[in-house]
């Protein structure tokens, strides 16, 4: 099994409506930023996408529903991009990234 390093440079959250879909974005190298996503409030249906090529899963996309009763967390790693669809009211999203946020390198 190989072991994971994260360490946690900076906390967000962000809120949003019911129907909200927050586009799938990233920032590119060498910003990269790996997610540990919990959702604190509500239920999302997230969505993230390989954009690394050397992968065999480059360009296929997964999905996965999170909510705060459960408590679950997915991580994503750096060279995915990521984003959410709210499936209830009054959504509350915390994401832990492993690199600052810099806006030259979003994408």
């Amino acid at each position: 099994m190989e072991k994971m390093s994260f360490e946690v440079f900076q906390e967000n959250t962000s809120v949003s409506k019911k129907n909200m879909i927050r586009g799938t974005h990233f920032q590119k190298f060498p910003y990269a930023q790996s997610k540990l996503i919990r959702v604190l409030k509500g239920k999302i249906l997230d969505v993230f996408i390989n954009l690394r090529k050397n992968s065999r899963t480059y360009k296929k996309w997964f999905k996965y529903k999170l909510d705060s009763y459960t408590q679950e967390q997915i991580f994503i790693p750096k060279g995915f991009t990521h984003g959410f669809l709210a499936l209830t009211y009054n959504i509350l999203v915390c994401y832990k990234v492993d690199n600052y946020y810099e806006p030259i390198s979003e994408r």
